[in-house]
């Protein structure tokens, strides 16, 4: 457990702009100016400390406005936006699942049933904490979010966590017992692309996956990418593309991203992204 802040004075904001050079996500980064104006504008900044004092991660969060409707007034559209987490590398997970948690309780005080956020589809951990620990859903996959400068990490999934979703409450209560991947191969649901493993690394058979067409769906993911992008880059961009593809035609197709497994299968640590067919907008309801 840690004591989670909310930080609002500027000797605090100084040293999570400090915080964050050391704990970089490598997406977005706030000097102590913006800090302190997001602060007193409407910005939620979280600070999670250990029970010695010590800061072990970090939150920045904003409100904005849901705009692929817009016809809809921007109250009806509004939503918090996640758009920095960092953490020690030692307490990542819980640290940021208690800083994800305080955020939805903030939001669902104001009224706010959205929070977005994006992430790399390929980093298995921040997946897992995402879909399978927090219960957020996806459709849409950015390739280039930042732009072309260096784009060949830059594809980003753009995260639904809808805050009042029983589906939701179930997931962060730990009343919601999710199927294994044993389960889901057991009744015979498909796997989009089929990999082996070659010198420790999983590697893609089918470029383009094989077509899918019932309900459910599994899409894998290396469980390693982070380690293959420092050992082995070619491998590591060709696994960028791939995903790319695939994104890009399941999701055209009317899937969505509902939940992620990491599980032993095969004599290999697997992990896929389990997809559905429907709209995230079946999980804006309570």
């Amino acid at each position: 457990m840690f004591d989670i802040r909310t930080l609002l004075h500027p000797d605090d904001l100084t040293t999570v702009a400090a915080f964050q050079a050391d704990h970089q996500q490598p997406d977005v980064r706030f000097d102590h100016a913006a800090l302190v104006t997001l602060a007193h504008n409407g910005g939620l900044i979280l600070g999670a400390y250990t029970e010695d004092g010590q800061l072990a991660a970090v939150s920045i969060s904003f409100l904005g406005t849901e705009t692929r409707d817009s016809r809809r007034p921007a109250m009806a559209n509004l939503k918090m936006v996640a758009a920095y987490w960092g953490a020690r590398s030692d307490v990542w997970h819980d640290a940021s699942y208690e800083l994800f948690v305080r955020q939805r309780n903030f939001a669902v005080q104001q009224g706010i049933r959205l929070i977005t956020w994006t992430l790399d589809p390929l980093d298995s951990a921040v997946v897992h904490l995402s879909v399978r620990s927090l219960g957020a859903v996806t459709n849409r996959y950015v390739a280039n979010y930042y732009g072309s400068n260096g784009a060949a990490n830059k594809d980003r999934l753009i995260m639904e966590w809808w805050t009042t979703n029983r589906r939701v409450e179930e997931r962060l209560n730990g009343n919601r017992g999710p199927l294994s991947l044993r389960a889901y191969l057991e009744a015979n649901t498909p796997i989009v692309n089929p990999t082996r493993s070659e010198n420790g690394w999983t590697v893609p058979l089918v470029p383009n996956g094989v077509p899918i067409s019932g309900t459910l769906a599994l899409l894998e993911i290396p469980d390693n990418w982070l380690s293959m992008r420092a050992a082995a880059p070619d491998l590591a961009q060709d696994w960028r593309e791939h995903l790319r593809v695939l994104a890009g035609r399941i999701f055209a197709e009317g899937y969505i991203v509902t939940d992620f497994l990491c599980e032993p299968h095969e004599g290999r640590q697997r992990c896929f992204y389990m997809l559905s067919r429907g709209s995230t907008t079946t999980f804006s309801e309570s």
